[in-house]
């Protein structure tokens, strides 16, 4: 782990050319602890926007092949493919870094099985293509498919980011909006090359100085079924040996951090649990951009979902907000515990999980237990008080992008 003092960006007076003045700022990223960025061998490097294009790849739909007569879960369509069809290997090294552009990344990122990714400066407002668009994809109903019962668009390979690692993914200054799409932001699949022991020992995931927003999906739905339950981060199918979060603001419209692997041994995905989490500086809020007036559509009440054992989480710093959960049936307020964070370790003896919700110091009861680190900000939307109860910034947008300054070389 390296140390960090604090990093300033100073920005002086000036007068424009209309006589403006742009006042005096001083921006601190408030990096504690932030890990070493991974060491690169000769790393493919792409820079600009134009770059990117020449990875454009077209995205199956899913699943594939679709029986007949069914729409897809994920429309067709063109995505940034890093992969070995242009010339990137299961061993490669990829560094992203588009702080030079001033325009926004608007297709699905995925990367194929590379060794270490990092995304720098990466501004990201999703489009859907018109075979994404609302009611022209399906849903669950648990036994088969709802036809073109999608409320909300979705955009191929069903994520913003789609990243396979075998080793570290480094993820800064990266605005990324997802643009009332119903994907989960950033997935994390595994590199299926690794053991569960090498994925343990080697893959690490670092999400610092950045934001994610414009997320969203609802669970079963009368009429319509079950569509994507989607997060802010999904850890898929896979483990890894570090989670590190720091100085990240979630708007969400439906849930936050969700890193449970397949947690039962019988299962062939099956993955034991990342070994360490550390959280610090991030906020988990409302994105009242893309809150629906159903109440079964709003957020789902926990932002942060994990198997990692509560003795290997650092939580020093975790605002979020008491969220809209309603009930997916009755369309009635959710009722429950609102926790930040369950715990759900797969029991051999049982085929049930156990659930155990954590939340701040103030809402200890038999059933919920405290952590420090967590800090409830009071304000619903019924009430209309959000303004009244704002939440920290950590990650303010005007500083992410192409505005990102971490004050330090980066490779």
């Amino acid at each position: 782990m390296q140390k960090y003092t604090c990093l300033t960006i100073s920005l002086s007076i000036a007068f424009t050319a209309f006589g403006r003045l742009a006042y005096s700022e001083t921006f601190t990223w408030k990096n504690t602890k932030a890990p070493d960025a991974p060491v690169m061998t000769d790393p493919i490097i792409i820079s600009s926007l134009a770059q990117l294009e020449k990875h454009i790849q077209t995205s199956p739909t899913n699943p594939n092949p679709v029986p007949s007569g069914e729409s897809p879960l994920y429309p067709a369509g063109p995505v940034y493919y890093p992969g070995p069809a242009t010339g990137v290997a299961a061993t490669s090294d990829v560094i992203i870094d588009l702080r030079s552009e001033a325009g926004a990344v608007t297709l699905p990122l995925r990367i194929w099985q590379a060794r270490n990714v990092r995304l720098i400066g990466l501004k990201m407002k999703l489009k859907a293509p018109a075979e994404g668009e609302k009611g022209k994809l399906k849903n669950s109903d648990g036994a088969g498919f709802i036809q073109f019962a999608n409320p909300y668009p979705r955009v191929p390979a069903g994520a913003a980011l789609g990243i396979a690692h075998s080793h570290v993914l480094y993820i800064e200054g990266c605005d990324i909006d997802c643009n009332g799409n119903n994907i989960d932001a950033i997935v994390p699949s595994p590199n299926h090359g690794q053991t569960t022991d090498d994925q343990l020992a080697n893959r690490k995931i670092v999400l610092i100085n950045s934001r994610v927003t414009g997320f969203r999906g609802h669970n079963v739905v009368e009429g319509i079924g079950e569509g994507l339950h989607c997060d802010a981060m999904q850890l898929q199918s896979g483990t890894v040996g570090e989670i590190f979060i720091e100085n990240v603001d979630i708007k969400s419209g439906h849930e936050g951090f969700v890193l449970n692997p397949v947690t039962d041994p019988a299962s062939p995905a099956y993955a034991p649990a990342p070994r360490q989490l550390t959280i610090n500086r991030v906020s988990y809020d409302i994105d009242t951009g893309w809150v629906d007036e159903d109440p079964r559509m709003h957020q789902y009440p926990v932002a942060l979902a994990t198997n990692v054992p509560v003795k290997s989480m650092k939580i020093t710093r975790f605002e979020y907000r008491r969220l809209q959960g309603g009930d997916s049936k009755t369309g009635k307020p959710y009722s429950g515990p609102h926790g930040i964070l369950h715990v759900s370790p797969y029991k051999a003896t049982t085929p049930h999980y156990i659930f155990t919700y954590h939340v701040d110091p103030e809402q200890a009861a038999p059933n919920l237990h405290p952590m420090p680190g967590l800090q409830r900000i009071e304000g619903t939307i019924a009430a209309g008080d959000l303004p009244a109860n704002p939440m920290t910034v950590f990650a303010p947008a005007e500083h992410l992008g192409n505005g990102y300054k971490p004050g330090k070389d980066l490779y």
